[in-house]
Parts: structure tokens; sequence; C-alpha cells
């Protein structure tokens, strides 16, 4: 029974703890004596108990005091001095550290394992039990506080922003998906139901196009049958509108429910009007450089081969954020770099963080790539060009679909993510003599501790930053 004052509670650890390293005070231990002592016993002794109960960090910070062990000689009248936080201690050895645990991570780690158990094992004698108590017509995923709990299941239900963050899940044949409640948005939250207040009908009756939609919604009574006859019906240059205007108004939909910023029917055709010209004018260029490189064939080569070992300046208003991955030999993770820069090259702002364990140099891509839109949505900037030097990233973003594997559900949320948050952006293929700003970052990614935003250039591409915009 866990009583109103959990510290006295759960005080007994630290006793244990406190027991154990002074009955060896009198023992002559090397470091490796040390740090085989404190990995194998003394971090074991709150194991049991973090897999049940979530501790408060006070209790945890005085468990800590193996810190003290570790620099001197143990027991209470000769305890050395600490030249490194625990916090530092807790580093892996290929980073600095010496790969003691971090008491609050592995706390949530081992809550979030319990966590996982009542999610995929449902039949357990435990996770009917707590199913009954507090989650009878969801799972533990969907699960509420309660009224109530115990404090086993408040410490449990911590720890389910872990789970979440690590659950993958994929479609089959979709009979059991509830549409209304499942979290399809990007930021975990479900779609609500369509009411009076959504915006659907008024943009296409304002800009005359209803007519056209109102007899495929009298013939068929389900969303994806009255697109495909519209498209299939249709000429190419009302396709073209309606798709624009539907976009549009998804996108205000969402920047009421979570912006809460309410578009007028005006605001929505303009944005929509103003996306179609940029993808028409988009589609002009296209053609004509495809006429141009036709005629010139000889120069051909020679010009794209010099812009892909290049980097290239952009029009004026437009932001490129180039990304890549680094896997170095000697170290158990993968870095990602990426910065971004304006239409006249100049740094606007530059971003390292690292993945462990170390994963395939594709799905490494695809991840720095995922990353980087995120930061990018997180940023609220538009108009913006992603360059790889991955050529099958570049081709499945652009191309690709349907792949069963780890990579192709990284680019498949990218792609959802890039369709659904950013306007008019792009992924592109470089050579890696383009992309020598993110491989630099990316290879100081793999050396932090922890991931780093830079405002300022950062000093390792100072240089080639301004040799660039040369």
């Amino acid at each position: 029974m866990v009583g109103r004052s959990k510290k006295a509670t759960f005080s007994f650890i630290k006793d244990r703890v406190w027991q154990k390293i002074s009955s060896w005070s009198s023992k002559c231990l090397s470091k490796a004596g040390r740090e085989v002592m404190i990995k194998y016993v003394l971090q074991a002794i709150p194991s049991y108990v973090m897999s049940i109960f979530r501790l408060s960090n006070t209790l945890l910070d005085e468990i800590e005091m193996m810190n003290s062990f570790w620099w001197g000689h143990g027991g209470s009248s000769n305890r050395g001095l600490n030249w490194l936080s625990w916090e530092k201690l807790s580093v892996h050895k290929n980073d600095g550290g010496m790969g003691f645990k971090d008491f609050v991570a592995f706390n949530v780690a081992m809550l979030g394992k319990q966590g996982w158990q009542l999610q995929t094992k449902p039949d357990s004698l435990v996770s009917k039990i707590f199913k009954a108590r507090y989650y009878p017509n969801s799972n533990f995923l969907d699960a509420k506080l309660g009224h109530n709990p115990s404090f086993v299941w408040r410490s449990i239900l911590s720890a389910k922003v872990v789970v979440r963050q690590g659950a993958r899940w994929k479609i089959g044949a979709g009979f059991d998906i509830p549409i209304i409640s499942e979290p399809w948005i990007g930021s975990g939250s479900s779609i609500p139901p369509v009411g009076d207040d959504m915006l659907a009908l008024q943009p296409y009756s304002t800009a005359n196009l209803w007519h056209l939609i109102a007899s495929s919604i009298h013939q068929f009574d389900n969303a994806p049958d009255i697109i495909f006859n519209l498209l299939q019906s249709l000429s190419a240059a009302q396709n073209e509108n309606i798709v624009t205007i539907m976009w549009s108004i998804w996108k205000a939909r969402n920047m009421k429910l979570w912006q809460q910023v309410s578009d007028s029917t005006f605001t929505i055709l303009k944005r929509a009007k103003h996306l179609l010209e940029g993808w028409r004018s988009a589609n002009r260029k296209k053609s004509l450089l495809r006429h141009d490189n036709s005629v010139s064939t000889l120069n051909a080569p020679q010009q794209n081969g010099d812009t892909n070992v290049r980097w290239r300046k952009l029009s004026i208003g437009r932001y490129k954020c180039n990304v890549d991955a680094s896997f170095p030999n000697n170290s158990n993770k993968a870095g990602f770099g990426m910065c971004i820069r304006d239409s006249d090259g100049n740094h606007v702002r530059s971003k390292t963080m690292f993945f462990s364990p170390v994963c395939s140099i594709d799905v490494g891509e695809a991840m720095g790539l995922h990353h980087a839109i995120r930061w990018i949505q997180e940023l609220q900037l538009t108009n913006v060009d992603f360059e790889v030097d991955s050529n099958r990233v570049a081709d499945y973003f652009n191309k690709g679909r349907g792949d069963a594997t780890e990579f192709g559900s990284i680019m498949d949320s990218s792609i959802y993510f890039s369709n659904t948050y950013l306007t008019n952006s792009h992924v592109e293929f470089i050579m890696r003599q383009a992309n020598e700003v993110a491989h630099t970052l990316a290879r100081v990614a793999t050396s932090n501790t922890s991931l780093h935003v830079f405002d300022d250039i950062p000093a390792c591409i100072t240089d080639l930053i301004f040799n660039k915009m040369i």
C-alpha cells in the first residue's frame, strides 16, 4: 500500500543503496571495480520498483549518491571530489561518458514497457483487470486517468507518451478502423465530426463550380466515388480549380482547428488561386526547360553536371533546406544535419540531431528528410525547396508509393506532412559536392549529446556558407 508520502514509502531504496556503498568503504576497488559495482549491483536495486511505480525526481536525485562512490572511496568520511555530474556520466562511453543509467529515463522506459504489454497483450490477466477498471471501451493508448486511480495506474499512464511515440502501425483491410476517433492528424488529435460550421459549400458556390459537383453528390454516396467521377467527367482546367479549392478548404479547416484562425470565403479562394497559378507557372517553366534542353543537346550535359555539383541560388521569396545524414563507423548512431538559406544564400537557421541505434543508409536519409519537413512545419515556413544527396529518397518522394518497408513508411509520412502542411515545396536530388554544408553538420551531430538549433552560422560551416555566396 502506497501512502501519501511517496518519498517515505520508497526511502528504503535509498537506504539499501547507502548500505551497499558503506559496506564497500573498506575495500580497495579500482575504477573498473567501481564501475562494475555501480552498474550491476547499485543500479539493479531499484529496477523492480521502477517497473511498477513512477519515483519522484527528488528521490532519484538522492539515489544518485553513487556519484560520490565513483569519485571517492565510499562511506561518509571520504567522499572525494565529483569532477563530473551524474548527467554527464550517464552519457554513452562512445560520447565521453561512463554509460551509467539515467534513472529518470530508465524509470519512464520501464513503465513504458508495462504500457506496451497492456497494449499488445490484451488477453493477459493484468491487462483484463486494468481494462475493466480504467478503459473498458478503448485501448491503452486512448485510456484516460479516470476517477480515483491507483498510484500504479498513474505511473504507467505517465509513460503513455513514450509508447505512442515509439508505436508504428499500418492500415490493413481497414474494416475495424474508427475513422472519427483515431488520430489521423499529424499533431495526434482526431478528426471532429463534420458540422454546419465546416466550410465546404460556399467556396464552390462562389467560384461557380457547385453545379458541376452537385450531380455527382446525388449520384454517389461516398467521397471517393464522387471525386473520381469528377476527375473523369470534367475537363483538366475544371479539375484543377476543384482540387485546389478542396485543398484550400482543408487548409482552412486545419487552421480553424489548431490555430483558431477563421478564413473567409475570399481568403480560401485567393489561396487556391495562388496555388493554382504557382503550379501552372512551374509546369510552364518545366516545359520550357525541357524544350531548351532538346534544342541545345550539346551544352545540356555540361550545364546539368555543373548545377548538380554546385549550390544554386533561388528565386526571390523562396527558401532552400539542405539535408543529409552521416553514419560514422565508430559510433552506434546516425547524425542528421539541415541548413536553411534564403534566395541570396544567407544563413537563416541550421540544426543538428542524431538517432540511435544506427540504421541503414536509405532509412537514415529518409529520417533526415522527415525531421527536416517537420522542422520546417514548426517554423511555419512556406515555399521551401529541400535538397538531398540520396537519389532513392528524391525519386520516392516525387514518384514512388506503396513500399511496405520501414523506408517506405517513413517516406509516406514525409509525403503526407509535406502535402498537408507545406505550401509549394519540393524535394530535389543533388550531388554530395553541392550538399557539403548539410553533410558537415550531420558529421558534427554524431559527436553531440543532444540536438542543437543555430540561429547564427555554426563555426564548422562558416567558410562553406560564404564560399557558396561568392
